[in-house]
């Protein structure tokens, strides 16, 4: 390797070294975790019952308003497909 190449590894490893040592943006494990251990139980209960759950809500809408509205149906073949 000629001394250019080794001077430009030399400024890649200082800069990967000093990203490492960076620790201003860190955060701990274990709140991450907790998170998505929220989040993604959250996400599957929506992604599997997101239909049943918005007819769910617009009935007690309709019954505490007195009123009807218009949600989408998610079994509705207009969809195409």
């Amino acid at each position: 390797m000629n001394s250019g190449k080794i001077g430009t590894w030399r400024k890649i490893g200082g800069c990967l070294r000093r990203l490492h040592e960076d620790e201003r943006g860190e955060i701990p494990v274990g709140q991450v975790l907790v998170i998505g251990m929220v989040v993604i139980p959250l996400v599957v209960a929506l992604v599997a019952f997101g239909g049943a759950l918005a007819d769910w809500l617009a009935g007690i809408w309709n019954n505490a308003s007195g009123s009807t509205i218009n949600t989408p149906s998610f079994n509705d073949s207009q969809g195409g497909g």
